[in-house]
């Protein structure tokens, strides 16, 4: 779905170049920074990065793909039982008082 601002026919070259350069960052900043390359000199960003990669991986797998809707699917509920997205904890109230509302049929 198309947002108020886009990039016509650009918008997919754009989103490949980025996504290029960000793969090309992310190795070059992982990269040792001196030679020769010891326990002292070693960049351990990769390292980091792995382990947080792998936390990220599991909590989706166990648990996160079970429940986790997306943005697009909350604005579309919100605006299904009108709710104001401004105020804080509106669209969980709101799906309380019609779970609560559907219970009592």
């Amino acid at each position: 779905m198309k947002g108020p601002f886009n990039l016509g026919l650009l918008s997919r070259p754009v989103a490949i170049i980025a996504v290029l350069w960000i793969c090309f960052i992310t190795i070059i900043f992982c990269l040792p920074t001196a030679n020769p390359v010891t326990s002292q000199t070693l960049n351990y960003t990769v390292v980091a990065v792995g382990i947080i990669a792998v936390f990220s991986v599991s909590i989706w797998l166990v648990s996160a793909r079970k429940w986790f809707v997306g943005p697009v699917k909350e604005i579309q509920e919100a605006e299904r039982l009108g709710v104001d997205l401004d105020e804080p904890g509106a669209l969980e109230a709101a799906e309380v008082k019609a779970d609560k509302g559907a219970g009592s049929e």
